[in-house]
């Protein structure tokens, strides 16, 4: 999923079987601290958020782990070159050009 920088993100975990369960959200494969409820939250994501989440839910039984979810936290576009005023004579033509950056790569829209 592709989420704004700044934007909450709440993971959750659904599970079949016998009560009572555990859980245990890792991110990249590292366990995450502290992340051992039904429902993982990031309040306010940053890039540093993006990457695959799994979540290991176990009961008296055993346990197992769910698919990835990838969480992709992008980059406000940034206008770095801004367009030049121009004057131009009547029915002349004019050329205006604008560059920005972001992940992913922003759209231009005039």
């Amino acid at each position: 999923m592709d989420v704004a920088p700044g934007r909450s993100v709440t993971l959750t975990a659904e599970a079949t079987g016998t009560p009572p369960f555990t859980y245990q959200w890792y991110k990249n494969g590292a366990s995450l601290a502290g992340a051992t409820l039904v429902n993982y939250q990031i309040p306010a994501a940053a890039a540093a958020d993006s990457g695959q989440y799994t979540v290991q839910v176990a009961n008296a039984g055993g346990g197992t782990l769910s698919p990835a979810a990838s969480i992709f936290v992008g980059t406000v576009p940034q206008i770095t070159t801004h367009p030049v005023s121009q004057t131009i004579a009547l029915n002349g033509s004019v050329s205006l050009s604008v560059v920005a950056s972001g992940d992913p790569a922003p759209t231009y829209r005039w």
